[in-house]
């Protein structure tokens, strides 16, 4: 059986510090203050939780899920792993990164590996959420900030051109049946980080 696949990224520059732009990216109680895309989250924010998320993705309707938290390495990466319905139909692992820039501030990323039967039929879906990314991106740095982004967001479905290798198609991956990820994507760790 075929199981289908694609990626979503985007990311900005924010200045403020790691500290943050991770306190404000996990203070899920304030989400509905700023948050356009993930408008709510509840849950305690641990490693095999399950989180309660609603998201209203632009130009469609919202929707609540129960991901569990996949990776947690504070204040570097935050990932999660929902399904709908059931495993294998439309799962969607979803990454958030934090990384200090070198000149000052974070690059903030998210990424979401979408994967199961339905994928194909969900492309008007997946460019909605890809425009909800965006839209959080910039919501968290004026949140942060308050400032000028030293980048602009960009977002990209995986298939699409772009300019970055980090942010092109996703090939050599097939999800390995559990909810520790896709195989073939390396799982990234910020230097000198512990997994928790």
């Amino acid at each position: 059986m075929a199981v289908f696949q694609t990626r979503i990224a985007t990311d900005i520059g924010i200045e403020a510090t790691l500290e943050e732009v991770w306190s404000t990216l996990i203070d899920f109680e304030r989400y509905e203050e700023w948050n356009p895309f993930i408008t709510a989250v509840s849950g305690r924010l641990r490693l095999n939780n399950r989180m309660h998320v609603y998201v209203k993705p632009p130009g469609a309707d919202g929707a609540g899920f129960r991901p569990r938290i996949i990776q947690l390495r504070p204040p570097h990466s935050l990932v999660w792993l929902g399904h709908w319905w059931v495993p294998g139909l439309f799962d969607g692992e979803h990454r958030f990164t934090l990384e200090p820039l070198s000149g000052g501030g974070v690059h903030f990323k998210q990424e979401e590996f979408f994967h199961g039967l339905l994928v194909p039929f969900r492309r008007g879906l997946l460019q909605q959420v890809e425009e909800g990314f965006r839209q959080m991106d910039e919501a968290l740095r004026q949140r942060v900030a308050g400032g000028a982004a030293t980048e602009t967001p960009r977002a990209r479905v995986a298939g699409a051109p772009s300019e970055s290798p980090d942010i092109a198609r996703v090939e050599g991956t097939e999800w390995n049946g559990s909810e520790k990820g896709f195989r073939g994507f390396e799982q990234e760790r910020p230097r000198g980080s512990e997994e928790t």
